[in-house]
């Protein structure tokens, strides 16, 4: 966050940060004066409750000993999507006979 160093960001998973500010009251400041510019970084900025907790984990998947011909985009979305959803997939697995 660009210029604002009294505010630690701590990702609480793919959907969900804590900002804790080490100025008390900044956050509040911040939030009333400069709205706009929060909202190109989050769709919500709100205290925290007890109840707020990320259901989804990002993970990687790292897979040995696929064929050759299986070795494509939606081999991997469907095997990404029994164990959750796809998001994406790197350049060096989408291409792996790029130079």
């Amino acid at each position: 966050m660009e210029g604002y160093f009294v505010i630690k960001v701590t990702p609480l998973g793919p959907n969900l940060c804590l900002l804790e500010e080490t100025e008390e009251g900044i956050i509040e400041e911040l939030t009333g004066e400069r709205d706009e510019w929060w909202k190109q970084w989050f769709l919500e900025v709100r205290r925290w409750r007890e109840e707020d907790v990320d259901e989804g984990r990002t993970m990687w998947i790292r897979i040995y000993g696929v064929p050759a011909h299986a070795w494509n985009c939606d081999f991997f979305m469907s095997l990404a999507n029994q164990l959750g959803s796809f998001i994406c997939i790197d350049e060096n697995t989408s291409n792996p006979h790029k130079p």
